[in-house]
């Protein structure tokens, strides 16, 4: 529980909140599957930021577009949010 509430860096950086995570990810691949046995059926793990970042701006703009069709970000966001919001301004022309 202290992964999801407290010690929650990126398994992937090099900071020390990242080595933590990957330390404890790492350590016992048993537990990781009982926990996720006891998740709700709506999280989705993903490979990677790249992959999560399409998959929430993607859905939510199926999801959410007789709504409108706007997502606003700015350009000091991660290139993958942009790209994924470019992809979408142009497909939405």
């Amino acid at each position: 529980m202290p992964y999801w509430t407290e010690h929650y860096g990126n398994a992937s950086s090099t900071h020390a909140a990242g080595r933590e995570a990957k330390a404890a990810l790492n350590a016992d691949p048993r537990r990781d599957r009982e926990d996720a046995r006891r998740l709700p059926a709506q999280l989705v793990f993903t490979g990677g930021g790249t992959e999560s970042d399409n998959m929430a701006l993607f859905g939510a703009a199926e999801a959410y577009g007789s709504r409108g069709k706007h997502i606003i970000t700015t350009q000091v966001e991660h290139h993958a949010v942009l790209h994924a919001c470019e992809r979408l301004e142009r497909a939405r022309l």
